[in-house]
Parts: structure tokens; sequence; C-alpha cells
């Protein structure tokens, strides 16, 4: 049976991880962008005959996320609104999604403080694409 492709809401919810200028000279960015290769590993893995990740597909126990990182360059695009926060104390501003988020949380990856959420219907419209790939992952039997 194929795998559905995930679907994507306007209700979904993005975390907002602002980078000082520290973070962004500490290569900090380049790291979190890096989990792209966590969803290229499952996608090998789906197609590996005898791996875990190629068993749980033969049962239809594999779901298909999307890995999504937007990113706003806060020093060209000043006038983003984060109740609470000024994000002109950042160099840039990253939006993770859900399954960005779960990436980040299994492989350690350290990234400064969750500044706010933002639902994808608000997603401020100067957004550029960091991280945009696909995800598998073998659910319980």
């Amino acid at each position: 049976m194929p795998i559905s492709e995930p679907e994507l809401k306007p209700s979904d919810i993005f975390h907002v991880v602002g980078f000082t200028e520290a973070e962004f000279k500490s290569r900090a960015i380049s790291r979190a962008l890096g989990i792209s290769e966590e969803g290229f590993r499952t996608v090998a893995a789906l197609g590996k005959k005898g791996s875990p990740l190629w068993h749980a597909a033969q049962e239809d126990r594999v779901t298909k996320q999307l890995i999504e990182i937007y990113f706003l360059d806060v020093r060209r695009f000043s006038d983003a609104n984060f109740p609470g926060k000024d994000v002109r104390q950042f160099w840039m501003v990253h939006f993770y999604n859900h399954a960005a988020c779960e990436i980040i949380n299994a492989t350690s990856l350290e990234l400064p403080p969750i500044i706010s959420t933002v639902l994808r219907a608000n997603l401020p419209s100067a957004v550029g694409v960091g991280v945009r790939d696909y995800y598998f992952k073998a659910l319980s039997a």
C-alpha cells in the first residue's frame, strides 16, 4: 500500500526560534538545517530490503512526514511581530514544524529557546525555505 502524503493544514503549529549574532556565527543554524540528513537516511532505509523501516513498510506501519524549517532574516524584514518578543535582537528567526522538532529532540540537537509559536496560516510572507524534506517513521506494531 502506498504511503500517503502528510496533510498540511492552516492550523499547523510552527515553533519560532531566534538566533542572535553569536549563535549565527557559531554555526548553530547550519547544525539545525542539517536535520534534513535524517530524512535522507530514512528514505534510504525505506528502500533497503531487510531494514526495520522496510519491514514496517511491508506491514503498512510507516508514516510519511514533512520536515519543514522556514527562516526569516530579521535584519532585512524587521516588521515580523511575535507577541511579547522584540525580534530585532535576533539576526535570524527559524520556524520549525512538528516533524522538525521531533527530529531535533531525538538527535539532542541544542537550539536557542523557543520564543513563540505561529500557525501555518500566519507565517510571515517573507519567509524563505530552509528545509522541506520527507521523513519516514515506523509506527508501533
